[in-house]
């Protein structure tokens, strides 16, 4: 190009030219711009910006991916650059070739060449370093001296390369505590603000807190808040305009005034509620009939206790009669059904652990002969390719499956 000569895509004079069209020049740079996509011949690709590589014997013109075949990750320093074969016949960069190692201008330790100036844990600490002055313009005096101690203790707890990668997102967390304390407040009050949901994605500035004596976490104040949460979202998945949803949510009310006197806890409430929601979707928002409660206890035999209260409310409000009984012989039946897929599944794929003959064995006195498995119970291998489980001092004998083979 002439010294007063632009090029038409980017505007800059002055430089080389790769292109002349029309209309007028094109520098280097845009120049791949303006030809038609080609083909690469040896991996298909197809790429503007084909070009030979005479240093790996390619005279025919590639894309730039082939052109760096010979580029990859150094066996010592880490970076993506050209490698060469070592003697020792690992892979390095050029520096790490001719260099060696140097020492880190930060801390004075050896380091592999081809990391420059600093070694990776100096690089990291710096970038740490500034960001946690970066998330202190935002805070306050109080909190930001606190966010300083934190991302300290942060990198002592995960190392400065997690801790620089995750510093910045606690930022808005303490931010708002700024905003609306101004210092570390009690954790009742971090709960009814943040909840116990939002605490988790901080934990570890919980922890922090905690481990430091700046505040002191409450199990049950968690706990609750926690099955608040739980009761909101099944309040929000149960319509109220239908006639079974309506009566859904006047039992939850009759619940939270029972909570209010003392008379029941959060917990009791949780589980009464999600079982009578259940119920409710059973019947697709009708008000629930008698084959609409059998059909529930025979799935769910052990909710008779949690779904008992719903259906007297409903008998009282509806002058129903309706009886919460469960079918013990079809919930045997369904139990011993599920017993034996879950045996057949095991027999497809037996596995020679002591955790399978465990499993196995649990599965199989339950199937067999009736009886639950205790944690302590004896395993012993018996004859015939089976095994003696111990129940309250009475041996059981059970097949055991061959492994390597399929049933």
């Amino acid at each position: 190009m002439r010294p007063d000569e632009a090029c038409i895509r980017c505007g800059r004079k002055g430089r080389p030219t790769g292109l002349r069209r029309p209309e007028g020049a094109v520098c280097n740079s845009c120049a791949p711009w303006f030809r038609e996509p080609e083909q690469c011949p040896r991996c298909g690709r197809m790429s503007r910006r084909l070009a030979r590589v005479l240093r790996l014997g390619i005279d025919e013109p590639v894309c730039p991916s082939c052109q760096r075949a010979d580029h990859a990750t150094c066996q010592a320093c880490g970076r993506h650059r050209r490698l060469f074969e070592a003697e020792d016949g690992r892979l390095l960069c050029r520096r790490c070739m001719e260099e060696g190692t140097r020492l880190c201008g930060r801390c004075g330790n050896p380091m592999p060449a081809g990391q420059g100036k600093r070694c990776g844990e100096c690089y990291w600490k710096e970038l740490l370093e500034k960001r946690i002055r970066i998330c202190q313009a935002g805070l306050g005096n109080g909190l930001a001296e606190e966010f300083w101690v934190f991302g300290r203790w942060l990198e002592t707890r995960r190392g400065a390369h997690v801790a620089a990668l995750k510093i910045s997102k606690y930022l808005e967390f303490f931010q708002e505590i700024d905003a609306i304390w101004g210092h570390v407040p009690s954790y009742r009050e971090l709960v009814a603000r943040f909840h116990a949901e939002g605490l988790r994605r901080v934990r570890l500035a919980v922890r922090w807190m905690e481990e430091s004596g700046r505040l002191e976490v409450d199990e049950k104040v968690r706990e609750e808040d926690s099955e608040r949460r739980r009761i909101r979202e099944l309040k929000e998945g149960i319509d109220a305009s239908t006639a079974g949803g309506a009566l859904w949510h006047a039992f939850r009310k009759r619940l939270m005034a029972r909570l209010e006197e003392g008379r029941t806890s959060l917990r009791s409430i949780r589980m009464v509620l999600s079982a009578s929601a259940d119920l409710v979707r059973r019947a697709e928002g009708c008000v629930p009939v008698q084959p609409d409660l059998d059909a529930y206890l025979v799935d769910k035999p052990g909710q008779r206790a949690n779904i008992t209260g719903f259906v007297n409310f409903i008998n009282e409000a509806q002058g129903m009669s309706l009886v919460p009984q469960t079918d013990d012989r079809r919930a045997k039946e369904r139990s011993r059904a599920r017993l034996e897929r879950q045996l057949i599944a095991m027999m497809k794929n037996p596995e020679d652990t002591q955790e399978f003959r465990t499993k196995w064995a649990k599965a199989a006195v339950r199937y067999f002969h009736g009886r639950n498995l205790p944690k302590d119970g004896n395993l012993r291998d018996a004859p015939r390719d089976g095994l003696l489980a111990c129940v309250n001092g009475q041996d059981y004998w059970v097949p055991l499956p061959r492994t390597g083979e399929a049933s």
